[in-house]
């Protein structure tokens, strides 16, 4: 505030009054007495009769050998004239703008293991400090590694518009926290943190596979694998192929799949006579598991129609025209009858 001109900083200060305005001849000394709420409202006063605003009373403090005068009464002082006026209302003050603070944490937060990799989703902050985001830090550690530097946060930093982000190069069996902050200019948010998560194995094989051939058909069963590798089965993988086969091109395995909830599948259209190997495997996020083999299965060749039984009762048709085809030749025509 300012008293006479000159800028003070303490409530309680002693100034030049002139005393004459309190009824009293000389300019003396005296002291204001305010509190705290005073001086912030009206801390431009810069006349001695403007300081009667700052509190109650003002009790000047004559000088050496005079007499002290009345006090002045709350938000009212003489002009030269005399006349009391009010005091002048304390100018507007700018409003000051709110300082920015760091972002709130990211919401949402997903995380989801595939074989080798984690798949990080998340929803920007609902309020990012008063300053735009500069962008995401996510940390991600294997809290249960027997190596300490294994259980050290490792920290990525990724854009301020994305949303979604891949962590790969995982060791499958190996189980991660990972949490996720925003920035801005201020700093760092506070941590989002996931669900812990373990990179997921292939499942074990199918069990109790069983496979039973009829008529050109082969008919699988199996059971679950006792194992599904951490992650949820996705289906099944099926093979076949004739080992023996004199064409490589048949030796090759031909797949189908089937769904994770399958325990039965029927293979159709296969060849008499030929010998068949099946397979099956299981697969999950990690990927495929061991196949589980089954001994070869062999079909019996259809009846030959060549080497049939012949019956020498039935009765023949002399004049029907002879079949040479098998020879290369046409078949013969039938001669004509004499005329009567």
């Amino acid at each position: 505030m300012y008293v006479n001109g000159v800028s003070v900083g303490t409530i309680n200060q002693t100034f030049a009054l002139p005393l004459h305005r309190f009824g009293a001849n000389a300019i003396g000394r005296a002291s204001i007495n305010a509190i705290v709420d005073d001086v912030r409202a009206y801390g431009y006063a810069m006349t001695a009769a403007q300081v009667t605003a700052l509190h109650n009373t003002v009790t000047p403090q004559s000088s050496p050998g005079e007499e002290s005068s009345s006090t002045q009464e709350l938000g009212r002082f003489p002009n030269e004239d005399g006349v009391e006026s009010e005091a002048p209302d304390p100018p507007p003050q700018p409003e000051q703008p709110d300082t920015p603070t760091e972002p709130d944490a990211p919401h949402d937060v997903r995380v989801v293991a595939t074989n080798d990799a984690l798949q990080v989703t998340w929803g920007a902050p609902s309020n990012n400090g008063g300053s735009a985001l500069t962008g995401y830090v996510i940390a991600y550690r294997k809290p249960n590694h027997l190596k300490k530097k294994h259980r050290k946060w490792v920290k990525t930093i990724v854009a301020a518009d994305t949303t979604t982000h891949t962590i790969s190069d995982f060791t499958g069996g190996q189980t991660y926290e990972l949490r996720i902050a925003a920035t801005n200019a201020v700093g760092r948010g506070d941590w989002a943190t996931a669900d812990p998560v373990t990179i997921p194995l292939p499942p074990d094989p199918p069990q109790s596979l069983s496979v039973d051939a009829a008529d050109g058909t082969l008919t699988l069963t199996w059971a679950a694998p006792a194992d599904d590798g951490g992650a949820a089965l996705t289906g099944y993988v099926i093979a076949y192929r004739k080992p023996d086969h004199l064409k490589k091109k048949h030796r090759k395995w031909i797949k189908t799949t089937v769904a994770a909830d399958t325990t039965t599948h029927t293979i159709s259209g296969l060849t008499g006579g030929q010998t068949y190997e099946i397979r099956i495997a299981a697969t999950n996020t990690a990927g495929r598991s061991e196949w589980a083999t089954t001994q070869r299965v062999a079909f019996r060749a259809p009846p030959n129609p060549d080497n049939a039984p012949t019956d020498n009762n039935a009765p023949t048709d002399n004049n029907a025209p002879t079949d040479n085809t098998e020879n290369g030749a046409p078949p013969a025509e039938p001669e004509p009858e004499a005329p009567p």
